[in-house]
């Protein structure tokens, strides 16, 4: 483990850090400096930057990691830009971890930043993710939704397995559960069963609590050297591996809706990178746009078999205290969706975790984290993080 880049800085933001909340590059600046405080150091000592591309159409232009390591005074800089969507949207630790290892970089600063709600508001979110996220010549002009695909892919699994919207609707009160716990979360007032399958239908069979908030927020964090992971003020998180596939980018080019054998090889190349099997991990982030997703997810990451993934999450064991504790600062589901951000939100989580920081929501003695990233519909990217 000790030959491992280590995470040795992180922190989040949300949009109320800001006097302006329009001011997308002021919360990756305001997260930027939490994050390098946290790490004990100062921007003098980065000489890397990761970042990640906004959904928003100026920023997406204008972006760039060489103008916000510009806009912070990190010079000179191994900048590099991750496009939006797709696998990338969880890259940061890879491309951090790649070029510490190569001798591009000593100390990298990752950073992923967004205001969706206060920029673009749940409506015309709703109408961007719409263009971007479907194909535009074969989805996007029949009007399909990004809640209209969840739906498709609960409707088949319901059909395949027998799965039901009382189990489904398990996993969003659980995420509230964990949310509750969380004073950073967007929605924590505890919800129930009968709570979410009484909720608004958005797409049959997914309700409104069956589908991931829209928020503002933004998360950073420090890579540094293997050697160096000791010399800040906190208990150091190595980058156990990574790995990274993709299935497909648009949900109409896979054959079977309920079926990701891309899933299944990032996760193995993940956990073999890092020499962990899977009941050695303490806490499993999915990523949990929807209800539905946390199902299939784990079905295809290996932690159960397929079609047992909604009995699988039905019986406690991902809540609070239980034995499979997932997304335990309330996912995308409870804590928040930035978009581009929810990715390196969840993972600062898991870094404050197994840093033993959390509090209430404490998972205890946790030493081992897998986090899992998807942009689009299918394209999977996996990080195992670890203490010593």
């Amino acid at each position: 483990m000790k030959d491992k880049p280590a995470i040795v800085g992180a922190a989040t933001a949300g949009v109320d850090a800001l006097e302006d909340p329009t001011d997308y590059w002021g919360l990756a600046q305001v997260v930027s400096a939490r994050a390098v405080k946290d790490a004990g150091m100062t921007f003098r000592d980065i000489d890397g930057v990761v970042f990640i591309t906004s959904v928003w159409p100026p920023e997406r232009v204008l972006t760039s990691a060489a103008y916000l390591a510009q806009t912070l005074g990190i010079k000179p800089a191994w900048a590099k830009m991750i496009p939006y969507g797709g696998t990338p949207i969880s890259e940061h630790f890879m491309w951090a971890s790649m070029a510490i290892q190569a001798g591009l970089a000593t100390n990298v600063l990752c950073v992923a930043s967004e205001n969706l709600n206060s920029r673009l508001t749940r409506g015309g979110v709703v109408e961007v993710f719409a263009k971007t996220a479907n194909n535009s010549e074969w989805e996007y002009p029949f009007g399909p939704l990004l809640p209209s695909n969840f739906g498709m892919i609960a409707q088949r699994h319901m059909h395949e397995y027998g799965t039901t919207s009382e189990q489904l609707a398990t996993i969003a009160v659980s995420a509230r559960k964990w949310a509750a716990l969380n004073p950073e979360a967007g929605m924590r007032t505890p919800i129930t069963v009968e709570d979410v399958t009484s909720s608004k239908m958005i797409s049959s069979p997914m309700r409104m609590f069956d589908m991931s908030l829209v928020s503002d927020g933004a998360a950073a964090a420090v890579v540094t050297l293997p050697e160096r992971a000791h010399d800040g003020p906190n208990v150091p998180v190595r980058v156990m591996g990574f790995g990274e596939c993709v299935d497909s980018q648009n949900l109409m080019f896979n054959k079977y809706l309920t079926k990701m054998p891309g899933l299944r090889k990032a996760t193995d190349q993940a956990l073999a990178m890092s020499g962990l099997a899977r009941d050695e991990l303490d806490i499993v982030y999915p990523y949990d746009p929807a209800t539905i997703s946390v199902v299939v997810e784990l079905e295809n990451m290996g932690f159960c078999e397929p079609g047992e993934g909604g009995e699988f999450v039905s019986d406690g064991k991902i809540e609070p205290g239980g034995s499979f504790p997932i997304n335990t600062h309330g996912g995308l589901l409870a804590c928040a969706h930035p978009g581009p951000s929810a990715s390196m939100i969840q993972m600062v989580e898991a870094i404050r975790q197994l840093r033993g920081e959390c509090g209430d929501r404490q998972v205890p003695d946790a030493k081992t984290a897998l986090c899992l990233g998807e942009g689009g519909f299918y394209a999977w990217q996996v990080n195992v993080l670890g203490r010593e």
